[in-house]
C-alpha cells in the first residue's frame, strides 16, 4: 500500500508540472496570433506565482527582448524621476502604479508627469526585484497601459529586464539580464568600488545586477536602435 501510494503521489506531481507547461504554452502560442504580450505574460507569471506556494514571493517566467528589439518595439524610452506611489493593484495579477516626472525623453515625446505600473506590490514580489523608488532615477523601456483608467500610463516592457536605474558619475546600472549590445557602454566595475551610491544600490538588488554602464553611450545606443527601427516596432 506504502508502496502504490507513493507512486500516486508521483504520477499526480508529474501530472500536474505537464498541465502547468502545457497552459503556459497554450498562452504563447495565442500570444502569437493576438500580439497580446502584455496579456500573455502577465497569465503566465499568474500561473508561476499561484503554483510556487510561496508567500509574498514569485518566482515568474518573463517575455524579454534583446536591447535592439526592446527599444524598437517600446513607445516610448524615457529618463524619470519617481514621485511617489498611487496605488497597488491585485487582480488579475499583483502591480503598482507609480507616479514619475519625466527627465528626459529619449525615444517619442514624453513630458511632464506620468504614470508607471510595476510587476509586484507590497503584497508579492517578483523576481527578488523591489519597487521603483520615490526620489530615484531610471531609464525605463515603456509601452502604453491600456489596463488603467489613469492617462499617460506605461507599463515597462520585459519587466525588471526593461530597467536601468541611473546615478550619480554618468552611470547606470541594469538590473537584469546582460546584454551583449550594451558591452560598448560598460563601466570598468574597479572603479566603482568606492562610489557610494553604487554600493547602495547594490545592497537593494543584492547579486541580481547585470551590468554596470555609462548613461551617455546607453542614451546613444538607444537613439541608434530607435534610428535602425522598422523590423519590431509595431504596435503591439
Amino acid at each position: 500500500m506504502h508502496l502504490h501510494s507513493c507512486r500516486k503521489r508521483i504520477v499526480i506531481s508529474v501530472a500536474s508540472v505537464l498541465l502547468l507547461l502545457l497552459a503556459m504554452v497554450w498562452m504563447l502560442k495565442g500570444s502569437i496570433f493576438t500580439g497580446s504580450h502584455n496579456k500573455v505574460e502577465q497569465d503566465i507569471k499568474k500561473i508561476v506565482a499561484t503554483s510556487s506556494g510561496q508567500s509574498g514571493k514569485a518566482h515568474a517566467l518573463i517575455q524579454t527582448f534583446a536591447f535592439d528589439e526592446a527599444v524598437q518595439r517600446a513607445d516610448q524610452v524615457a529618463e524619470v524621476q519617481i514621485t511617489g506611489l498611487l496605488r497597488e493593484i491585485n487582480e488579475p495579477m499583483e502591480q503598482t502604479l507609480l507616479t514619475a516626472e519625466v527627465i528626459t525623453s529619449i525615444k517619442g515625446n514624453l513630458k511632464g508627469n506620468i504614470h508607471i505600473l510595476q510587476d509586484g506590490n507590497s503584497r508579492m514580489q517578483f523576481n527578488d526585484f523591489p519597487l521603483l523608488q520615490p526620489e530615484q532615477t531610471y531609464i525605463l523601456i515603456l509601452k502604453k497601459a491600456e489596463s488603467v483608467p489613469e492617462p499617460n500610463a506605461y507599463w515597462i516592457l520585459g519587466s525588471e529586464t526593461g530597467i536601468f536605474q541611473t546615478i550619480e558619475d554618468n552611470v547606470t546600472i541594469k538590473w537584469a539580464k546582460g546584454d551583449s549590445q550594451l558591452r560598448v557602454a560598460e563601466v570598468d566595475k574597479t572603479k566603482l568600488k568606492w562610489n557610494k551610491a553604487v554600493t547602495s544600490v547594490k545592497e537593494e538588488l543584492g547579486d541580481s545586477i547585470s551590468q554596470y554602464l555609462q548613461t551617455d553611450k546607453l542614451i546613444e545606443l538607444v537613439k541608434q536602435a530607435d534610428r535602425e527601427g522598422g523590423r519590431y516596432d509595431e504596435k503591439e
